[in-house]
Order: C-alpha cells, then structure tokens, then sequence
C-alpha cells in the first residue's frame, strides 16, 4: 500500500560528487606526474651516482663511498650518475603514463576483468 501511495511523488534532488571521475583523476595524476619531474630526476642522479661510486671504491678497495677521497672514480661516477638518469627517467614515465592510462579508463583491471565460475 506504501508504494500505490509514492507513485506520483516527485524524489528530492540528491547531490552528486564531482571530482571523482576517471578523467578527473587522471588529470590530478598528470599534474602531479609533471611537478615531480625535477624532483624524481634528482633523486635518481643522487641514487645512482652513490651506488656507482660506492661500486667503484669497493672495486679499488679504498673504503667506502665517503673513504675515497677526491679521485677520478667521483667525476666518472658522476657522468654515469648523469647518463644513467636519463633512461630510468625514462621508465619511471612510463610506469606514470601506464598509470594515467589506467585511471583515465575508469580504474578497470589491465587485463580485463576475467570472471571464474565455480563447476565450469
């Protein structure tokens, strides 16, 4: 009898999320991605070149990273540290925009979304 009776009401408006869309999301990525650009590339020169360094004082047998001094390995390992930036830069975007992708599509498994049913 509930029903017979809201038949012909009109339902209140009800507000709706903005802000929450794929496309949305996706764009706050991106922003966010290109800000943290110079960021992420000091970061990995300053990764890489400890580790190259700290390679080339253990291959010479001079101590740790700080162990070694002024040498020739500090200005090689900062032109590799330099070189080696640029392709793991690289990849790092490519994670970013394989990210963006994923969001701008409505945050669905990359795979698709396989579906098992039970005595199939």
């Amino acid at each position: 009898m509930g029903r017979e009776r809201d038949m012909g009401r009109r339902l209140a408006p009800v507000p709706v999320r903005t802000g929450t869309t794929g496309e949305d999301r996706a764009d706050r990525a991106a922003f966010l991605t290109v800000m943290s650009l110079p960021a992420l590339a000091l970061a990995d020169w300053l990764v890489l070149t400890t580790v190259i360094r700290d390679a080339q004082c253990e291959r010479y047998q001079r101590g740790g990273g700080m162990g070694c001094g002024g040498s020739p390995a500090m200005e090689e390992a900062f032109t590799a540290g330099i070189l080696l930036t640029f392709p793991a830069l690289a990849v790092q975007l490519w994670l970013a925009g394989f990210v963006i992708r994923w969001l701008r599509n409505g945050s669905r498994p990359p795979l698709g979304r396989a579906r098992f049913r039970r005595g199939n």
